[in-house]
């Protein structure tokens, strides 16, 4: 029984001690205080280590206290993110006259000594020495299989005029003026650069920058990869700025190696004018005009049809018919002129403004009275016929495929009526950016 009463009796005290606080010379610990050391001639020495021995500490925690060592001495803790100096951050007690520090929303960060004269600026809500770098963001637009589109946004120049802007770009991480630039001008705003010569199915970095006397400052990092090759062969090619334009003005066949996005211009074959029959000629319909400025396309072979005069031109699932655009002019009634033709629609695929699909004036009718002339014809379509003498003009010239011929001509005193002009033939244009 006596030994049961002693143990009961050693539970309960050092229960009691570990419940209680410590007092480390005092007998009367300070009520909030877990743990009160009190001394007037000795100091509190916690665990003391170097920079590197402080990093090897696994998974410490919130609140540790240590003493630095080495580098830049002093106490720090851990804030649950990073070791953080009690003063502020690494190298936050200073070693220099002068030495500052700021809150950067998450720790104390040093800055360094000026030099006389020098001014300190706030620089985007950071204080910093000397004027402030231009403040701009990098811009992606789209990439093709060589070439891209990308830019940038320069939304403050750091009260210095920025004397060169662009992008810079290459094939490893954070790209600088050192290597492959554009030069898109100068000052603020918004500017755009055009990438060209690039290799497909490649990874790239970009960053916008911009330049004043303070300096250069670049704009946040983008990645993109270029697409697969993407080529066509057929055809007579030419370049407009970054595009290739594939023309067939014959019937053919267009290769395609990889996928992409084609613009398509499909002109069928403008018709002839119709010669008199009761009344001069009606000019010939002009060749229907089918565009499409995003048609997906995919590798093969695709037969191009190209059609004469008042026949359908074709690619792939487009189909222009012949003589199905425009309503050609009327033929003159008995003592009329004829009608104007229409003019046709304006397309600029192949870099160039241009005129398809007009139709042709109507014929002249005259009966022994004046000499009553034929209709206009759309632009650079054929013109209507008067007299015999004077035939009707056939469709455009090469440059305005599609277009219809002039209506044929009477003159009846004479006993003879009119010639009719002939159309022309359509053709097929395809653009693309490789």
């Amino acid at each position: 029984m006596k030994k049961i009463v002693s143990l009961l009796f050693l539970i309960f005290f050092y229960a009691n001690a570990l419940l209680s606080q410590v007092g480390i010379g005092t007998n009367t610990p300070a009520p909030s205080a877990q743990l009160d050391v009190s001394s007037t001639e000795r100091g509190f020495l916690p665990p003391r280590m170097t920079a590197a021995q402080r990093d090897l500490i696994t998974t410490p925690a919130s609140g540790l206290l240590i003493y630095q060592t080495d580098n830049s001495a002093g106490y720090y803790y851990y804030n649950g993110s990073a070791w953080v100096g009690l003063g502020g951050t690494s190298g936050s007690n200073g070693v220099s006259i002068g030495q500052m520090n700021y809150w950067n929303g998450s720790a104390w960060v040093q800055i360094p000594q000026g030099t006389q004269g020098q001014n300190l600026t706030l620089c985007d809500g950071i204080p910093t020495w000397g004027p402030c770098l231009a403040s701009l963001s990098t811009i992606f637009t789209s990439t093709t299989s060589l070439q891209a589109i990308v830019g940038g946004n320069i939304t403050a120049d750091g009260n210095s005029p920025v004397i060169q802007r662009g992008v810079c770009y290459g094939l490893n991480p954070n790209p600088t003026i050192s290597g492959s630039i554009t030069n898109n001008g100068n000052g603020i705003g918004t500017f755009t650069s055009n990438l060209s010569g690039l290799t497909a199915s490649t990874l790239y970095y970009v960053r916008a920058y911009a330049t004043t006397s303070a300096g250069t400052s670049y704009g946040n990092q983008l990645t993109f990869t270029t697409n697969a090759p993407f080529s066509l062969n057929g055809g007579t090619i030419t370049n407009t700025g970054f595009d290739k334009v594939h023309t067939f003005t014959s019937s053919g066949t267009l290769s395609i190696t990889g996928s992409g996005v084609l613009s398509v211009l499909v002109v069928g074959g403008g018709a002839n004018g119709l010669s008199f029959s009761g009344g001069s000629g009606k000019g010939g319909n002009g060749g229907q005009v089918v565009y499409n400025t995003s048609f997906p396309i995919s590798s093969g072979t695709y037969s191009i049809n190209v059609g004469g005069i008042n026949g359908a031109s074709s690619f792939s699932t487009l189909t222009a018919v012949g003589g199905g655009g425009a309503v050609g002019g009327n033929g003159g009634n008995t003592d009329s002129w004829g009608g104007n033709g229409i003019n046709g629609t304006s397309n600029s695929i192949t870099g160039v403004n241009l005129i398809y699909g007009s139709s042709g004036g109507g014929g002249a009718n005259t009966w022994g009275g004046p000499n009553y002339t034929g209709g206009t014809g759309g632009l650079n379509a054929g013109n209507g016929g008067s007299i015999v003498s004077s035939a009707p003009t056939s469709g455009g010239n090469a440059t305005f495929y599609g277009s219809g011929g002039g209506g044929g001509s009477v003159k009846q005193n004479t006993g003879s009526y009119g010639w009719y002009g002939n159309g022309y033939q359509g053709i097929v244009i395809i653009r693309y950016t490789p």
